[in-house]
C-alpha cells in the first residue's frame, strides 16, 4: 500500500513538560477550542488514553473518524484513527527540550491510500502537512497566550 507522509515542526516558548500535557489533554481542548474547524465528540477516558470521534471537513464535506490519542512510552504522542474515512492514519509527535524555557514540536502523520488516492500522493502530502502546520500553530498560540492548565474563569 502507498503512503502519505506529511511532516510539521514548531517551537513553541513553554517547557516540554507543558507542553507534552497540553497535547494530551482533550478536555482542555474542547473547552478552550484550540482547533476551531475540528468537532470532537463522544469522547471518553481509556486509560491513560482518550477515544473520541474527530469531525472535520475536507473540501466542504464533514468527515468522522475514531481517534485514540495517548502517550507512548518515548514521551511522544500517538493518534490512531481507528473507524473512518482516514482509518489506518497514524501520527505521532515528538517533544525536544531546547533549554530554558522552550520546546521543538514535530509532527509526522503517515496516511495510508487506497486505490486512485495513491494517484495523489504529492497533493494529500502537501495538503496534510498544512494542516498539521496549522494545528501546531494553534497550540502555539493556546501555549503562550495563555499558558497551561489555564486558570480558571472568574464568574459573577
Amino acid at each position: 500500500m502507498v503512503h502519505a507522509t506529511a511532516i510539521a515542526e514548531i517551537v513553541i516558548r513553554r517547557p516540554i513538560e507543558m507542553v507534552r500535557a497540553q497535547f494530551l489533554d482533550l478536555q482542555h481542548h474542547m473547552a478552550n477550542d484550540v482547533h476551531p474547524e475540528i468537532e470532537i465528540v463522544n469522547h471518553e477516558r481509556d486509560g491513560d488514553s482518550w477515544l473520541y470521534t474527530q469531525g472535520s471537513r475536507v473540501f466542504g464535506r464533514m468527515r468522522r473518524n475514531r481517534v485514540r490519542l495517548g502517550p507512548m512510552d518515548t514521551g511522544s504522542v500517538r493518534l490512531a484513527f481507528l473507524h473512518g474515512p482516514d482509518q489506518g492514519t497514524a501520527q505521532v509527535v515528538t517533544f525536544e527540550a531546547l533549554g530554558g524555557e522552550a520546546t521543538q514540536v514535530r509532527s509526522t502523520t503517515t496516511i495510508p491510500l487506497r486505490g486512485l488516492m495513491s494517484l495523489l500522493r504529492a497533493f494529500v502530502e502537501n495538503q496534510a502537512t498544512k494542516v498539521s502546520a496549522r494545528a501546531l500553530m494553534q497550540d502555539r498560540s493556546d501555549l503562550e497566550r495563555y499558558g497551561y492548565p489555564r486558570a480558571a474563569k472568574a464568574t459573577r
